[in-house]
């Protein structure tokens, strides 16, 4: 679930974990995964941000995805936040295709 960062992007330190499962009264489980990666620079962060514009894509379009969105930090120029919103663990897992993340040549 969610994307996990590898050293091929330059990552220095990061989070990237489901943050928990939340019972909406008879809605069934939501999952929310929130995190944050640091970078050795400010072009590192940006090349990982726009390597994942096509993952974004295919999980939006994907049922059971309430939200997600990878992004540069406003404040810190060597930080990726990653946020996804999903129905259920099962929905935020499912059609591996729109899970592969992208090589460093991207």
């Amino acid at each position: 679930m969610g994307f996990w960062p590898s050293d091929e992007f330059g990552a220095a330190a990061g989070s990237v974990r489901p943050v928990r499962q939340l019972d909406r009264k008879g809605l069934g489980k939501l999952l929310i995964i929130a995190g944050s990666v640091v970078f050795a620079d400010q072009a590192d962060r940006d090349r990982f941000v726009a390597a994942h514009a096509d993952l974004v894509a295919r999980a939006r379009a994907a049922p059971g995805c309430l939200d997600i969105a990878i992004s540069a930090d406003v404040l810190d120029r060597r930080r990726a936040n990653n946020y996804e919103r999903w129905e259920d663990v099962e929905r935020s897992t499912g059609g591996g295709s729109r899970r592969t993340r992208p090589t460093s040549a991207t």
